[in-house]
């Protein structure tokens, strides 16, 4: 349970500065997790990812899912 917990804690901070990025904001982050920053940020430079949605629920009832993407934008 506290490796879970230490896992969704960690995953929850390393949304919170991709989050930051995809808004164009500075990031400064711990040392560790640099790696996944840094590759968050070649992925949008890479495909040039416009945002239009970040962090919103979305669902259809025709295709019966739900959830909250990262982002949508346009590519």
């Amino acid at each position: 349970q506290k490796a879970r917990d230490a896992a969704a804690a960690r995953g929850t901070s390393i949304h919170a500065y991709a989050e930051q990025l995809v808004a164009g904001e500075e990031v400064e982050a711990p040392e560790e997790w640099v790696g996944h920053i840094e590759s968050c940020a070649r992925f949008l430079d890479d495909w040039q990812i416009q945002p239009v949605v970040v962090e919103r629920p979305v669902a259809s009832r025709t295709w019966w899912y739900s959830g909250t993407p990262d982002v949508i934008g346009d590519v």
